[in-house]
C-alpha cells in the first residue's frame, strides 16, 4: 500500500472530494452485487478494517523517526 503525502499548499478541489467519483460508483456497484448474493459487505469491511489500520500504522512508522504507537502510549 502506498500512502500519499498531503501537499504543502491545500488543494481545495481535492479537499472537497475525498473519494473519486469512479471509486464511489465502484463501491455502490459492489454493495448492490453483495446484497443480491446476501453478503454483508459492511461487516466484511469492518472485520478487515483493523488489519488495514495496522498496515497504515506500519507505513507511517516507516516514514517517521519515532513510531506512532510509542507516542500514543506516552
Amino acid at each position: 500500500m502506498a500512502l500519499v503525502r498531503k501537499p504543502e499548499k491545500l488543494d481545495t478541489k481535492a479537499f472537497q472530494c475525498r473519494v473519486q467519483p469512479q471509486d464511489l460508483k465502484h463501491w455502490h456497484t459492489l454493495i448492490e452485487r453483495a446484497n443480491k448474493q446476501r453478503i454483508d459487505l459492511y461487516k466484511s469491511f469492518a472485520e478487515h478494517f483493523p488489519t488495514w489500520l495496522s498496515e497504515v500504522e506500519a507505513e507511517l512508522n516507516s516514514m517517521t523517526v519515532r513510531p506512532l504507537r510509542n507516542k500514543v502510549e506516552e
